[in-house]
């Protein structure tokens, strides 16, 4: 049974990108709403599953920042726990990665400037260039980070 890589980038500006068995994403990665993120996980994972293969998810390993606002960083940790419950309610196996790990791996540390990684996801993906965004630059790189140690 062959692996689909999911990549999520938690937060109000993250993103969700889906990679083929080969690495190819297969839909332009998208910045899902909390409303929506359910509904396009289980198609993700049904239509793996239709291919005959499974589902793997590597999420971004986030955390809130001191500068963030109580209310903030409250509503963030909601919503990265709402992110694993759908996982896991759904048997899609995850992984966290922290930022520093992947963006190291994948030569493309942003200090602070998301660009860098969208540069980064049109090189690697240019059939994708004109469909990736800020938002979703994160998510196909994480998928793409994560292909590679999955098993």
């Amino acid at each position: 049974m062959e692996t689909w890589v999911l990549g999520i980038d938690p937060g109000k500006s993250g993103g969700i990108a889906l990679l083929n068995p080969k690495g190819m994403p297969i839909v332009a990665p998208t910045a899902p709403t909390p409303f929506d993120f359910n509904k396009q996980v289980m198609e993700f994972k049904t239509f793996a599953e239709g291919q005959g293969g499974k589902l793997h998810a590597w999420v971004e390993a986030v955390h809130s920042m001191p500068r963030d606002g109580v209310k903030s960083a409250f509503t963030f940790g909601k919503w990265v726990g709402y992110l694993e419950m759908v996982l896991i309610v759904n048997g899609i196996p995850f992984d966290s990665v922290k930022p520093q790990e992947w963006m190291t791996f994948l030569n493309c540390m942003t200090k602070g400037d998301k660009n860098v990684t969208k540069s980064k996801a049109q090189m690697l993906y240019p059939e994708w260039a004109d469909k990736i965004t800020l938002r979703t630059a994160d998510a196909l790189l994480i998928a793409h980070y994560g292909r590679g140690r999955t098993a």
